[in-house]
């Protein structure tokens, strides 16, 4: 596992990203406290194959996505295109 810090303002929240035993990628950011944290976010859910997908929700003050092996950069792009980052 591994663990980022990202700053929005003066505060620092986690990123954190995880590999899974199937295999594949986690990641979740905390968004709680910040202006993502009453943004809308559709449930994303993408199956192309048994190692090409992504499931992405925001729970919690949390957003959390989980993607097949290659799909690490595709989940970080939704996250960025959600909060209008990239």
């Amino acid at each position: 596992m591994h663990l980022i810090a990202m700053k929005i303002g003066n505060t620092a929240y986690g990123v954190k990203i995880y590999t899974l035993d199937n295999p594949g990628w986690s990641i979740e950011v905390d968004i709680a406290e910040t202006k993502l944290s009453s943004k809308r976010f559709d449930k994303t859910a993408i199956d192309r194959s048994e190692s090409d997908w992504i499931y992405c929700i925001v729970s919690d003050g949390v957003f959390k996505g989980a993607g097949g092996v290659s799909n690490l950069e595709e989940l970080i792009q939704v996250f960025l295109n959600w909060a209008e980052i990239s």
